[in-house]
């Protein structure tokens, strides 16, 4: 009797929530309902209270209902017992199924993430590179298949993006902890996959050496970005090209369990008809002979990440005096003749209006305004822009107004 007395209680509190009209399709949403309270009655009871009035509020009810259907054939094991002690978790859930289908994704192929988006100190650990590496090390060591650590590799990062989301969906990370939290992770994966790629092909990074590029370098890598790479070695031989072609499957090669990163190693030099792996002598003689101004720019973001790094800090040293040294109307002509090309072809091809990336005010103008600035004024030394600023700012570079973010 108990039983169903719970079942018409329910009944009676989902068909006042279809009249609402809160579902655009109404069978499908009752036919969820339908079948969550007949398999687990005395469960559903204790949520629904918090249910109801979540996918009410959320966004997209729809989605919301459809995903916490998918969540509950997936974890009913435990979920229960973690929506009973935390029923707030109902709430975060839902607002996240309705709002995030990358987030959703991630939850729903990740075994303990409800338990990790329940615990508030999880969530919101400002973990280092170090930690991130050493994480990374333990998920391929625990395996000796190399695609299944290809795959631990993948579910342990996926973890981390899920925390590091759910922190930012909370307003738990603001958008500084974001990129840092993001940019320590790729670059601590990029050392743990370094080791695994020595490991498979039996060559040792000492006189290797992984340069990041772009947002990595800078440590403002955001959900989507690819990483830019470089490969540096001390000398030529076949052994470091194994090892680097070895490092890019490693981080990009697509699994069951997807990808790390997609890696561009566009920036080295002559791009995609230049070698993968260039010597120190050549890099440093195609800086002083060939290198374009925009490859310069490139190059003030540039950070040793993974094998040698102390040589390739000694690179960037030996670099950074020929970044320094074009005069200023010759940077400022070079930047502007590149926004100009950028803005025609964007013009061209019908992107002009509301391109974010690329377009007038764009990132990439602040990038250009920053960057150009660094170039001629050799104490401002950083990579990234969001640092970059304040610094032009209180050197008199850029107006007060001009610096807020």
């Amino acid at each position: 009797m108990k039983a169903e007395k719970n079942i018409a209680d329910f009944n009676t509190a989902i068909a006042q929530l279809l009249h609402e009209n809160v579902f655009s399709d109404h069978l499908n949403a009752q036919s969820i309902f339908t079948r969550l309270i007949t398999a687990y009655p005395d469960r559903m009871q204790e949520i629904l209270p918090w249910l109801i009035p979540a996918v009410r509020g959320a966004a997209d009810p729809d989605r919301s209902l459809v995903n916490f259907e998918r969540l509950v054939d997936a974890f009913c094991v435990t979920l229960f017992a973690d929506l009973q002690e935390n029923p707030r978790l109902v709430e975060i859930l839902v607002t996240l199924f309705s709002t995030s289908p990358f987030l959703t994704e991630i939850l729903l192929g990740t075994p303990d993430a409800i338990h990790l988006v329940g615990q508030r100190s999880l969530l919101t650990e400002r973990k280092t590179v170090d930690q991130y590496h050493s994480e990374g090390m333990a998920a391929w060591q625990s395996k000796n298949d190399y695609l299944e650590r290809l795959n631990a590799l993948r579910r342990y990062q996926r973890r981390e993006l899920l925390r590091i989301g759910v922190s930012d969906f909370l307003d738990l990370f603001d958008l500084r902890a974001v990129f840092s939290q993001l940019s320590r992770m790729a670059i601590g994966m990029t050392r743990a996959c370094m080791a695994l790629a020595a490991e498979e092909t039996g060559v040792s990074a000492t006189n290797f050496t992984v340069l990041a590029m772009g947002k990595l370098g800078a440590r403002e890598l955001n959900y989507s970005s690819d990483i830019d790479l470089l490969f540096i070695a001390k000398k030529d031989s076949e052994n470091n090209l194994k090892l680097a072609k070895s490092l890019i499957d490693v981080i990009s090669k697509t699994t069951g369990d997807g990808f790390l990163y997609r890696v561009d190693m566009r920036l080295r030099p002559w791009g995609h008809d230049g070698p993968l792996v260039t010597t120190l002598e050549g890099y440093l003689r195609y800086y002083k002979q060939s290198a374009l101004l925009w490859e310069k720019q490139a190059f003030l973001k540039a950070r040793p990440i993974a094998g040698n790094l102390a040589f390739g800090e000694e690179l960037r040293r030996d670099v950074e005096p020929l970044l320094f040294s074009i005069p200023a109307d010759e940077v400022r002509a070079g930047i502007f003749s590149m926004k100009q090309r950028t803005e025609e072809f964007l013009l061209e091809k019908g992107r002009k209006w509301g391109e974010v990336k690329l377009g007038a005010g764009s990132i990439r103008d602040v990038e250009f305004v920053v960057q150009s600035l660094q170039l001629t004024h050799s104490s401002i030394r950083t990579r990234s822009t969001l640092k970059a600023i304040p610094l032009l700012r209180d050197a008199k570079l850029i107006a007060p107004e001009e610096a807020r973010i």
